[in-house]
Protein backbone atom coordinates (compact mmCIF):
# COMPACT_ATOMS: atom_id res chain seq x y z
CA UNK A 1 0.00 0.00 0.00
CA UNK A 2 2.27 3.05 -1.07
CA UNK A 3 1.84 6.20 0.55
CA UNK A 4 0.08 4.23 3.23
CA UNK A 5 2.20 1.81 4.97
CA UNK A 6 5.10 4.61 6.22
CA UNK A 7 6.24 4.29 9.80
CA UNK A 8 3.50 6.21 11.53
CA UNK A 9 1.19 3.96 10.16
CA UNK A 10 3.27 0.30 11.10
CA UNK A 11 3.88 2.12 15.16
CA UNK A 12 -0.17 2.27 14.83
CA UNK A 13 -0.33 -1.23 13.70
CA UNK A 14 2.39 -2.31 16.39
CA UNK A 15 0.22 -0.46 18.97
CA UNK A 16 -3.14 -2.11 17.56
CA UNK A 17 -0.80 -5.79 18.43
CA UNK A 18 0.39 -6.49 15.05
CA UNK A 19 3.44 -8.80 14.87
CA UNK A 20 4.72 -8.18 11.75
CA UNK A 21 5.14 -4.90 10.03
CA UNK A 22 5.62 -4.89 6.27
CA UNK A 23 7.20 -1.82 4.35
CA UNK A 24 5.79 0.56 1.66
CA UNK A 25 5.97 -0.92 -1.76
CA UNK A 26 9.82 -0.29 -2.56
CA UNK A 27 11.09 -0.38 -6.50
CA UNK A 28 14.11 -2.22 -6.76
CA UNK A 29 15.12 -0.63 -10.14
CA UNK A 30 14.94 2.84 -8.46
CA UNK A 31 16.96 1.03 -5.47
CA UNK A 32 19.71 -0.11 -7.09
CA UNK A 33 19.95 3.55 -8.21
CA UNK A 34 19.96 4.91 -5.38
CA UNK A 35 17.22 7.27 -5.71
CA UNK A 36 16.63 9.74 -2.50
CA UNK A 37 12.82 8.57 -2.05
CA UNK A 38 13.20 5.43 -2.80
CA UNK A 39 16.18 5.12 -0.14
CA UNK A 40 14.01 6.87 2.41
CA UNK A 41 11.51 3.97 2.09
CA UNK A 42 14.02 1.50 3.77
CA UNK A 43 14.31 3.48 7.15
CA UNK A 44 12.87 2.32 9.93
CA UNK A 45 12.37 2.73 13.87
CA UNK A 46 13.96 -0.48 16.33
CA UNK A 47 10.53 -0.18 17.72
CA UNK A 48 9.37 -1.82 13.91
CA UNK A 49 11.09 -4.83 13.70
CA UNK A 50 10.10 -7.54 12.83
CA UNK A 51 10.24 -5.80 9.55
CA UNK A 52 9.54 -7.14 5.67
CA UNK A 53 10.55 -5.12 3.31
CA UNK A 54 8.54 -4.79 0.08
CA UNK A 55 9.88 -4.70 -3.51
CA UNK A 56 8.83 -4.72 -7.05
CA UNK A 57 10.18 -5.30 -9.80
CA UNK A 58 10.81 -7.62 -13.28
CA UNK A 59 14.25 -7.75 -13.37
CA UNK A 60 16.14 -10.94 -11.61
CA UNK A 61 19.43 -9.02 -11.49
CA UNK A 62 18.03 -5.75 -10.67
CA UNK A 63 16.12 -7.80 -7.78
CA UNK A 64 18.91 -9.88 -6.27
CA UNK A 65 21.12 -6.70 -5.75
CA UNK A 66 17.74 -4.86 -4.10
CA UNK A 67 17.44 -7.75 -2.09
CA UNK A 68 21.28 -7.77 -1.06
CA UNK A 69 20.51 -4.17 -0.61
CA UNK A 70 17.65 -4.26 2.28
CA UNK A 71 19.26 -7.26 3.70
CA UNK A 72 22.23 -4.83 4.39
CA UNK A 73 19.90 -2.57 6.38
CA UNK A 74 18.57 -4.81 7.94
CA UNK A 75 15.41 -6.10 6.71
CA UNK A 76 14.04 -9.30 8.78
CA UNK A 77 12.49 -10.30 5.20
CA UNK A 78 11.60 -9.79 1.72
CA UNK A 79 8.42 -10.05 0.12
CA UNK A 80 8.13 -9.79 -3.51
CA UNK A 81 4.80 -8.03 -4.70
CA UNK A 82 3.14 -9.94 -7.19
CA UNK A 83 0.08 -8.72 -6.31
CA UNK A 84 -0.49 -5.52 -7.56
CA UNK A 85 -3.43 -5.30 -9.80
CA UNK A 86 -3.15 -1.76 -11.20
CA UNK A 87 -3.03 -1.91 -15.24
CA UNK A 88 -0.45 0.61 -15.47
CA UNK A 89 1.63 -1.95 -13.59
CA UNK A 90 0.36 -5.76 -14.71
CA UNK A 91 0.14 -4.37 -18.96
CA UNK A 92 4.17 -4.06 -18.22
CA UNK A 93 4.21 -7.25 -17.21
CA UNK A 94 4.47 -6.73 -13.55
CA UNK A 95 2.49 -6.98 -10.48
CA UNK A 96 -0.68 -10.03 -10.40
CA UNK A 97 0.82 -10.60 -14.13
CA UNK A 98 4.45 -12.01 -13.77
CA UNK A 99 3.43 -15.37 -12.32
CA UNK A 100 1.66 -15.77 -15.85
CA UNK A 101 5.62 -16.07 -17.15
CA UNK A 102 6.74 -18.82 -15.15
CA UNK A 103 10.60 -18.72 -16.32
CA UNK A 104 10.80 -15.36 -15.31
CA UNK A 105 8.62 -15.74 -11.82
CA UNK A 106 11.60 -18.96 -11.34
CA UNK A 107 14.17 -16.68 -12.24
CA UNK A 108 13.10 -13.60 -10.30
CA UNK A 109 12.94 -15.49 -6.82
CA UNK A 110 16.09 -17.47 -7.64
CA UNK A 111 17.77 -14.40 -7.84
CA UNK A 112 15.70 -12.59 -4.86
CA UNK A 113 16.57 -15.34 -2.68
CA UNK A 114 20.31 -15.61 -3.47
CA UNK A 115 20.50 -11.78 -3.04
CA UNK A 116 18.70 -11.86 0.11
CA UNK A 117 21.22 -14.34 1.72
CA UNK A 118 19.81 -15.73 5.19
CA UNK A 119 16.95 -13.39 4.94
CA UNK A 120 13.47 -15.34 4.02
CA UNK A 121 11.85 -14.42 1.10
CA UNK A 122 8.17 -14.18 0.89
CA UNK A 123 5.88 -13.41 -2.72
CA UNK A 124 2.55 -11.60 -2.51
CA UNK A 125 0.28 -13.16 -5.03
CA UNK A 126 -3.19 -13.27 -6.37
CA UNK A 127 -5.49 -16.62 -7.69
CA UNK A 128 -4.63 -14.96 -10.69
CA UNK A 129 -4.05 -11.99 -13.14
CA UNK A 130 -7.97 -12.59 -13.47
CA UNK A 131 -10.53 -14.95 -13.10
CA UNK A 132 -9.68 -16.74 -16.36
CA UNK A 133 -5.97 -17.00 -15.49
CA UNK A 134 -5.59 -18.94 -12.39
CA UNK A 135 -1.86 -19.15 -11.76
CA UNK A 136 -1.66 -19.79 -8.03
CA UNK A 137 -0.89 -22.91 -7.51
CA UNK A 138 2.03 -23.42 -10.55
CA UNK A 139 3.60 -19.75 -8.68
CA UNK A 140 3.06 -21.46 -5.53
CA UNK A 141 5.30 -24.33 -6.45
CA UNK A 142 7.32 -22.38 -8.24
CA UNK A 143 8.52 -20.32 -5.52
CA UNK A 144 8.50 -22.68 -3.35
CA UNK A 145 11.31 -25.19 -5.29
CA UNK A 146 13.24 -21.80 -5.65
CA UNK A 147 13.74 -21.46 -2.12
CA UNK A 148 11.15 -18.84 -1.19
CA UNK A 149 9.79 -18.96 2.37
Amino acid sequence: MAGVTNAPFRLIARECGAGLLTSEEIDARALVRDNARTLALTAYLPEERPLVMQLLGEDPDILAEAARRLEAAGADGIDLNMGCPVPKVTKLGGGAALPVHRVLLRDIVRAAVRGAGTVPVTVKMRKGVDDATLTYRDAGRIVEGEGGA
